[in-house]
């Protein structure tokens, strides 16, 4: 019970203690009173009426009687009253005491109500002042910029990680528009474009924009806003969170420069030419393809190194620039580029081919390189020539195929007829196939002579096909190029130990056997070469391996290693077709060569021409002083050998001496 309960319950006990107090005092006092007016008047009244002292004396008993019964009777009465008002009083005190208790037990019900829903609502507003703490902690902690702002783009509020990301204090930017002070002049426009669509859907997610940092720097962000009504001030906000993408677009711009740019030249490659071409076939946008590649780049990368390849590359992209825009260039591979021009016709496409032709032949140098370059060019139209991307790439190829195949440094337009001549090598390339499969090949064996003595010192095995129409030479270049040379290797190096065991053992005679490059590059080659001499039991003194310049110089550490490895097996080593390509007289101080074969193109002119034989002398020397020994290619005329005897070269094979024989043949001459 509270104090107003327990001052309402004494009050009601006060006047009852009020009323027993003073409700005797009034009854004394009424019967006071009317006793002493019964003395008064009645001791009169009796004088009056009594005539006798009996009478009196009687009168006086009534008189006593009567007083003592009406005064009874009054009495009771007053009494009575009085004790029905006590009882009245009682029960209105019990009641209210009644009420009092029922009222002090729901007033302490409520006490109770009240202190549990004070505590709730304590415990309410401290989870508020905690989620609002919480939340502030997000907002200020959290590691996306945001920005709340009206429609009318004034910022209300930004968080820590927008003022750190950007540079901009509290000050530097609420109360005005974000769009004057984030957006690029050229970007202003995205902020109405952003109300728009959230007047529209309420939110707006992944929204990219550049923003602008307090200190000038540009940075790429993405914005996820929502529209936000606040019925306390009847307001509507937008909350915006951003994420900082700069570092991911740098990024992404990395890995599309090396996804689809080449990195040595700055041109697209591969991958961004075929995206597109298919762009512009879907367009149908009518264009010209030059697919270009250097000729005999490959002596140049391999005999100098692939520093200086990519020098001339880099260079040479430079010297495109000067008549194509960057964007139509494309490095397809290694040495090869392929141009895209839209809308030409035959006029300019020529004009095209002279422009290439006038800036590729000019002299390259590097340090003490010189390098005199060309291209070969195959050109193919959209939509005339092909309709689709695989298509086109065909057409590429066959016409740049056709360009290389007639002579290189020329610029070929696709035709239908190109596909015949595809066919054609793959009808000979099948024909190789079925060759080596069945057993078509044979070797026939040239004769290589002393010059002094005019005796045979050693043979050269060479291999034949009945069942090829064509020139061996172009056999062999079909079989290199579709890699069935590895196995044409095999076969005469197996053929060719198996007949010296059986039949050219017992001579005192090299036998060599040429090597491709392929072979070279192989990595069991050795193992190969070992196991075949002690299957066939051969002595690899008797075996010299003919090996040209061009299948050294793909990898010309790998081949001293090779040649080395081959040199332990006791095998002997010749340098064949020296003078062609690009010969380089460091090989010959660092490969331990035991014989070096001059090229047939020297011993041509040696006749006619001063300047081919001083050079095929210098060559002879610088053989036998480096302790090798000489062998002329290609003597076809008396007078070039009476030269070559004069300039005391060692060893002679050609026509005029021997041409190619049959076995039969040559064990007959042998035997002679």
């Amino acid at each position: 019970m509270d104090k107003k309960d327990y001052d309402i319950s004494n009050l009601a006990i006060s006047e009852a203690d009020t009323i027993k107090e003073k409700s005797p005092w009034k009854t004394i006092v009424i019967y006071t009173i009317l006793g002493f007016l019964w003395i008064l008047f009645s001791d009169r009244f009796v004088d009056l009426f009594a005539d006798s002292h009996e009478t009196y004396k009687l009168m006086q008993s009534y008189k006593g009687v009567f007083y003592v019964v009406v005064t009874a009777v009054i009495l009771f009465y007053l009494i009575k009253y009085d004790y029905s008002k006590i009882m009245k009083l009682t029960n209105d005190v019990s009641e209210k005491n009644e009420e009092l208790v029922s009222f002090s037990e729901e007033l302490i019900a409520m006490d109770e109500d009240l202190q549990q829903k004070i505590e709730s609502l304590n415990t309410a507003m401290k989870s508020i002042n905690e989620q609002k703490q919480f939340i502030d902690d997000i907002f200020q902690n959290s590691n996306t910029s945001i920005v709340t702002w009206g429609l009318d783009g004034e910022v209300l509020d930004i968080n820590n990680h927008f003022t750190e990301l950007l540079g901009y204090s509290r000050q530097d930017i609420i109360g005005k528009k974000w769009y004057e002070i984030l957006l690029p002049e050229e970007q202003k426009y995205k902020y109405y474009e952003l109300t728009s669509k959230l007047e529209s859907d309420r939110k707006v997610q992944n929204y990219e924009n550049k923003a602008v940092a307090k200190d000038g720097r540009i940075f790429d962000m993405l914005w996820n806003n929502a529209m936000i009504y606040n019925p306390q001030n009847d307001l509507t906000i937008v909350v915006s969170f951003g994420i900082d993408l700069t570092m991911q677009k740098q990024n992404e711009r990395r890995i599309y420069e090396l996804a689809y740019n080449d990195k040595l030249t700055g041109f697209k490659n591969l991958i961004a030419f075929e995206n597109d071409i298919n762009s512009k076939i879907n367009k149908k946008t009518s264009f010209t393809l030059y697919y270009l590649d250097m000729d005999n780049f490959k002596h140049l990368n391999e005999i100098h190194g692939h520093k200086c390849g990519d020098m001339f590359l880099k260079d040479y992209s430079s010297r495109l620039l000067t008549i194509f825009d960057r964007t139509n260039v494309y490095r397809w591979c290694g040495d090869e580029f392929v141009v895209i021009e839209e809308d030409t016709n035959d006029i300019n496409i020529t004009k095209r081919i002279d422009e290439i032709a006038l800036l590729t032949k000019n002299i390259w140098k590097y340090k003490n390189v010189e390098y005199y370059p060309s291209v070969s060019i195959g050109i193919t139209k959209f939509p005339e020539d092909a309709g689709n991307l695989e298509g086109l790439k065909k057409n590429m190829d066959m016409a740049l195929y056709k360009a290389k195949s007639s002579g290189k440094s020329l610029a070929v337009a696709y035709h239908s007829d190109f596909q015949k001549d595809i066919e054609k090598k793959l009808d000979l390339e099948n024909t190789i196939t079925q060759a080596l499969i069945n057993e078509s090949f044979r070797l026939v064996f040239q004769p290589i002579y002393s010059i002094k003595t005019g005796k045979i010192i050693s043979v050269e095995a060479l291999i034949r096909c009945k069942s090829l129409n064509i020139n061996i030479g172009e056999m062999i270049n079909i079989a290199e190029e579709s890699g069935q040379i590895l196995q044409i290797d095999r076969w005469v190096v197996k053929k060719a130990f198996e007949i010296m065991k059986n039949e050219l053992d017992k001579y005192d005679i090299l036998l060599s056997i040429n090597l491709s490059a392929k072979s070279i590059a192989s990595p069991d080659l050795i193992d190969y070469l070992s196991n075949i001499t002690k299957e066939y039991n051969i002595n690899p003194n008797k075996i010299e391996f003919e090996l040209t310049e061009h299948s050294l110089i793909f990898d010309i550490d790998w081949s001293k290693a090779v040649i080395g490895k081959l040199k332990h097996l006791g095998f002997g080593i010749a340098l064949d077709d020296f003078g062609t390509r690009y010969s380089s007289l460091n090989y010959l101080s660092t490969i331990p060569f035991d014989s070096l074969k001059i090229d047939k193109s020297y011993i041509d002119k040696i006749v006619d021409t001063d300047k081919s034989r001083v050079i095929v002398e210098q060559i002879i020397d610088l053989s036998h002083n480096l302790g090798l020994t000489t062998v002329a290619e290609g003597i076809e005329e008396n007078e070039q050998l009476d030269i070559l005897k004069k300039l005391d070269c060692d060893y002679g094979q050609g026509y005029l001496l021997d041409k190619p024989l049959e076995l039969e043949d040559l064990i007959y001459k042998l035997n002679v």
